[in-house]
């Protein structure tokens, strides 16, 4: 996923599905099941998040991702991938979060609501 700067995004988080066709031992050495998270922030550094899939009761191998830009920065990139014991392995993404800072117009139209909120409670 590549995003704009303009964005301002300054986090952002998802749920990994993974699915249980991963068909992987729990002895796998290095091949064991691994998902790879990459951030890209404007100034052009990274941050990578390595998490191992581990099967839950219920079959799937589900977790949360998520990244915070540091101070000034914003997140323009996010790149995942994982591996698995076979080419069949995959996953999908759920619930899909971003955070950006809000533009300041955003931040007048709520003060100006809030304004007239009083004014109205006032005049009761």
């Amino acid at each position: 996923m590549t995003f704009s700067a303009a964005d301002q995004l300054v986090a952002v988080g998802l749920s990994y599905l993974g699915r249980d066709n991963f068909q992987w031992f729990d002895n796998g050495g290095d091949r064991s099941p691994i998902l790879y998270a990459q951030a890209t922030f404007s100034d052009g550094s990274t941050a990578l998040s390595q998490q191992f899939l581990l099967q839950r009761p219920a079959g799937e191998y589900d977790v949360f991702v998520g990244f915070e830009a540091p101070g000034g920065l914003f997140i323009t990139g996010l790149h995942l991938w994982h591996r698995g014991n076979n080419n069949r392995a995959f996953g999908s993404i759920d619930d899909l979060g971003l955070i950006a800072i809000p533009e300041p117009r955003v931040y007048a139209a709520v003060l100006g609501i809030f304004a007239l909120m009083l004014i109205r409670l006032r005049h009761r």
